[in-house]
């Protein structure tokens, strides 16, 4: 039996900026860094509305993760929960990896997304907070609202 990919498909960006997918993973990124046993990291978005199945993110957000560290960033389609669904590995390798998402629960109008950015280090490992992505001034920013799971 094979191992399921941790996302299907490409993600649904519309509404969303690539400055503003970026800025998403990097709260996602901060949650925690990967181990020093983690030999890759893998990316994954999921939409709330449409069922909120895991998608994979656009190539520019890997490009961009890719500048915070030095380990190879994967879409979540090259993932999986490795052996006894213990940990995120790479599929074809077997690598441990740390596997990074953001779930967009809503976007205003105004252009304002409420998301939560996760870590995932385990099946019972894992940190991620809630945030409300701003626009300030030529960029955007995510500000916690207070709201963590630690698992």
């Amino acid at each position: 039996m094979g191992m399921k990919p941790s996302a299907q498909g490409d993600a649904d960006t519309s509404g969303l900026s690539p400055e503003q997918i970026e800025t998403m993973f990097a709260a996602a990124f901060a949650q925690q860094r990967p181990f020093d046993n983690h030999q890759a990291v893998c990316l994954v978005m999921v939409r709330a509305e449409g069922g909120g199945w895991p998608r994979n993110p656009p190539a520019h957000a890997l490009a961009a993760f890719a500048e915070w560290t030095d380990l190879p960033v994967l879409q979540g389609s090259s993932c999986a929960f490795g052996l006894y669904d213990v940990h995120p590995v790479v599929i074809y390798s077997g690598a441990r990896a740390m596997l990074y998402s953001i779930r967009i629960e809503n976007i205003a109008r105004d252009g304002t997304v409420t998301f939560w950015g996760n870590a995932t280090f385990g099946n019972l490992g894992a940190k991620g907070a809630e945030f409300v992505l701003r626009r300030r001034g030529n960029g955007w920013r995510a500000d916690a609202t207070g709201v963590s799971a630690i698992s």
